[in-house]
């Protein structure tokens, strides 16, 4: 191998360990053996990378996770739909029940006891083992400690969990326990830092606007304020380059936003990939409800943001039920509040969308480059990229 190629293939697994680490923050063998030997192999590049867009990389023995500390009040964070609270509160509980827990596995039925003896002390949303809601919302909670390196299931029989998710019969599962993992859950110092932002400065003005081309892969210039939009106008040329060579994507630069765009020939974790469009029934109907609201919106408060009316929005679904009823799914027959809802659904999760207080649709002007799909009802269903269209 030529001292050429050579380079070639290390920075390509430096990108592979820096996309990595942005999709599934906590790197451990137990998690992705794979991955925690390019992050462990290439560390030391890593964390001058991170450190270009405020993260840090916090290590106790075998188990790595990115820390994404907020910048200022506006922390750049990647797109996506948060947990849903009941299984990520009992997921703290537990994990707060397993330092008490002194062997170095632990069952689910003792996991559940734990919980029912935390959840009582604390005065937290009861819970209660003998109800198969729970148990199931308990299940969730302890996948995503699994998903954080914390829990290791060791037991593969999946008869186990089924019984004890559907009757609590038997312990459930056996699983391991990596405290490196438990001690990296949670930072107070971020927590703080989210709870009370400070304000942002002039020295984080490069981290903040490279983590937000980086997390959230678009940049809108008209949502800066002018400082920011100055800084960036002089700094561009950096901010690209940095954006490309951390990523191994290309940065195309547009008049209302710059917009990375990750290979997709690589094997970079889905999660980095916006989902959106897919060959449903949901996407299409977000899609066309998405083309009516752009041209039923106005300006924004925000520039480069449009709005639409909550009522215009309502009355767009009912349009769509009656014109398109019979050719919907069963679940979006229901009624124009199922279309937007559906809607605002995948809208939301895709980063094209945001529901303030008054229900209204605030549009992003990334939201402008998708058209609604033709439905053809003889032909198969088209490919998600021909879903939609993008803007010259």
């Amino acid at each position: 191998m030529t001292e050429l190629s050579f380079r070639t293939f290390d920075l390509a697994g430096r990108q592979f360990a820096f996309n990595g680490l942005l999709a599934t923050p906590v790197v451990a063998p137990w998690l992705d053996p794979g991955l925690y030997t390019l992050v462990n192999r290439h560390e030391h590049e890593l964390e001058q990378w991170c450190a270009r867009l405020g993260h840090r990389i916090a290590r106790i023995d075998r188990c790595l996770r990115l820390r994404r500390p907020p910048l200022g009040t506006r922390p750049a964070v990647p797109q996506g739909s948060p947990p849903q609270r009941r299984p990520l509160v009992w997921a703290l509980a537990v994990a707060a029940s397993l330092e008490d827990q002194r062997e170095d596995s632990v069952t689910l039925e003792a996991l559940s006891d734990a919980l029912r003896r935390v959840s009582a002390v604390h005065g937290l949303t009861p819970y209660d083992p003998t109800q198969r809601g729970h148990r199931v919302a308990l299940l969730a909670a302890v996948r995503l400690l699994g998903t954080h390196g914390v829990l290791e299931q060791r037991t593969q029989r999946a008869d186990l969990l089924d019984d004890w998710e559907r009757d609590g019969a038997g312990i459930g599962a056996g699983y391991l326990i990596h405290r490196d993992a438990l001690v990296l859950l949670v930072d107070t110092r971020d927590a703080e830092l989210a709870l009370a932002p400070e304000a942002a400065t002039p020295e984080t003005r490069g981290q903040r606007l490279l983590r937000v081309l980086v997390e959230t892969q678009a940049l809108l210039p008209q949502e800066l304020d002018d400082p920011d939009r100055a800084y960036l106008t002089s700094q561009r040329g950096r901010l690209v380059a940095h954006a490309e060579e951390m990523t191994g994507g290309t940065v195309e630069v547009r008049a209302d936003a710059l917009v990375l765009v990750l290979p997709s020939d690589k094997g970079l974790n889905p999660a980095l990939f916006v989902g959106f469009p897919e060959a449903t029934a949901a996407d299409w109907v977000a899609l066309l409800l998405l083309d009516q609201a752009i041209a039923a919106s106005h300006p924004d408060a925000i520039p480069g943001r449009r709005r639409c009316r909550s009522a215009d929005i309502d009355a767009l679904a009912a349009g769509l039920h009656q014109t398109h009823g019979p050719r919907l799914t069963a679940a979006l027959r229901e009624g124009p509040a199922a279309i937007r809802a559906a809607a605002t659904r995948q809208l939301a999760e895709a980063g094209l969308l945001w529901v303030p207080e008054a229900g209204d649709w605030v549009l992003p002007p990334t939201a402008a480059r998708y058209r609604n799909a033709d439905l053809a009802t003889d032909a198969p269903a088209p490919p998600a990229s021909a879903l939609f269209e993008e803007e010259p």
